[in-house]
C-alpha cells in the first residue's frame, strides 16, 4: 500500500533524550527526517541524573519541545495517561491524568486523549453517535473518543470516530 513505499525509519537503540537529539541531528541534516513519534515518552531517559521521576520527565519534555523549533519538525510523543474510573466505568482522561509531570501538558502544542467509551451512555459520546454505538459493537469495530484536550492554534473538543481494531 501507499505507506509500504514512504521512507520511514525506526529507531530502537535510543535510550536517552539527548542520543534522540543527536539521531534527529543527523537525519535532519541528511534531509531524511520531517516527522518523530515516540512512543511512550516516559520510558524515555536521560543523561542527567534526577532525584524525581517527574523532573526527568520534565527534562525530557522541554528537551522534545526545544527540538521541534531548533529542528523545524513536529514531535509526536504517546504519554501514558493515568487509568481512572468514575463508579466502576472508565472516564476519558484529562490533563491532571498524565503521568509524571505537569510540564508535558506546559510544553505540549497540543494534548489529545484517547477513550473507549464503555456504552452509548458515556457523556463523551455524541447524542447523534448514540444509536450507532452497539451496531458498531456486532460489526467488531469499536466507538473512539479523540477528547482535544489543548491547541494552542485551535479549538478543543471532543470527536467520535469508528475503530477497526482488525485492521487498525
Amino acid at each position: 500500500g501507499l505507506f509500504s513505499s514512504l521512507p520511514i525509519s525506526f529507531t530502537f537503540g535510543t535510550k536517552t533524550v539527548e542520543d534522540l537529539r543527536n539521531d534527529i541531528q543527523y537525519k535532519v541534516d541528511m534531509g531524511q527526517c520531517d516527522l518523530v513519534v515516540i512512543d511512550y515518552l516516559q520510558l524515555l531517559r536521560s543523561k542527567r541524573r534526577f532525584e524525581m521521576e517527574y523532573e526527568r520527565v520534565g527534562h525530557v519534555s522541554r528537551m522534545l519541545k526545544e527540538m521541534t523549533s531548533d529542528f523545524r519538525i513536529p514531535i509526536v510523543a504517546l504519554a501514558q495517561a493515568k487509568r481512572q474510573n468514575n463508579n466502576g466505568r472508565a472516564r476519558c482522561p484529562v490533563m491532571d491524568d498524565l503521568r509524571s509531570s505537569g510540564d508535558i501538558e506546559q510544553d505540549a502544542d497540543t494534548i489529545i486523549f484517547l477513550h473507549r467509551p464503555d456504552d452509548a451512555d458515556d457523556p463523551t459520546v455524541d447524542s447523534r453517535d448514540r444509536q450507532y454505538f452497539d451496531t458498531l459493537a456486532e460489526n467488531g469495530k469499536q466507538y473512539i473518543v479523540f477528547s482535544v484536550a489543548k491547541q494552542r492554534q485551535g479549538q478543543t473538543g471532543i470527536i467520535g470516530a469508528a475503530f477497526d481494531p482488525a485492521h487498525m
